[in-house]
């Protein structure tokens, strides 16, 4: 999916956003992620985000970090410019602004309007950002929905839902798409869209249907592999 944003004024004319070329059409990932939850992820299983914490760490070798704020978020992304932006947030409504925002941590809301380039690694490194909360990809109006934002803001691939999912299954959800990626880079090169298939076979076959309502916006045509970028 590619996301359309009608009416957006744009302070140069237009925006040139990130897609595969003939001669470049790979995104090299690193084993480096920054992670965020919502303290509501574990409201019905109490340690849900630490067995997250801890099933990342194994995958990537100890290479993720964890934000608790949108500050620390920041700062993270900053010194560590990941690959793989992880947000298992809540998605919230302001009556008073009439917009939608993402949680993290303990009522930490960052609203639409305010998800810029900030909230990317600063350097225009190629990342992949997952949105695994209820109702990322449609929550908002066309120019204020986060995938589009976050493509925006620079990101090549956005994963978002288009349902309410629960928190004891976006954390599996997570934990699986870390380890589809951390698999990919061998001698066949692999194609985000077969990653995805993979991603919903597997979770499909360990009984979380909700991968069924996660969609990626972004081209599916990007080649991953790993090492530096």
């Amino acid at each position: 999916r590619h996301s359309y944003q009608p009416g957006e004024r744009l302070p140069t004319g237009f925006v040139l956003r990130t897609s595969p070329t003939a001669s470049r059409r790979s995104l090299a990932l690193s084993s480096d992620i920054v992670f965020a939850a919502s303290d509501r992820v574990d409201a019905h299983d109490a340690g849900t985000i630490a067995a997250l914490s801890e099933a990342i760490d194994r995958s990537t070798g100890s290479g993720s970090q964890r934000a608790e704020t949108w500050e620390d978020w920041e700062e993270t992304m900053t010194e560590a410019a990941p690959s793989i932006a992880l947000l298992l947030p809540h998605t919230v409504h302001s009556d008073l602004l009439d917009v939608y925002g993402l949680e993290i941590g303990s009522g930490d809301r960052r609203w639409a309007g305010d998800i810029d380039r900030r909230l990317l690694p600063a350097d225009d490194r190629p990342i992949i950002v997952a949105l695994f909360g209820c109702e990322t990809a449609t929550a908002g109006v066309d120019y204020e929905r986060f995938p589009a934002l976050f493509r925006r803001a620079g990101a090549e691939v956005v994963l978002a839902t288009l349902s309410e999912v629960l928190g004891r299954h976006a954390a599996p959800a997570a934990e699986e798409l870390v380890r589809q990626l951390e698999t990919v880079g061998g001698e066949t090169p692999v194609p985000f869209g077969e990653v995805m298939v993979r991603l919903r076979r597997r979770l499909l076959l360990e009984g979380f249907p909700m991968i069924l309502a996660v969609t990626a916006y972004g081209d599916a045509d990007w080649v991953l592999t790993r090492g530096d970028r």
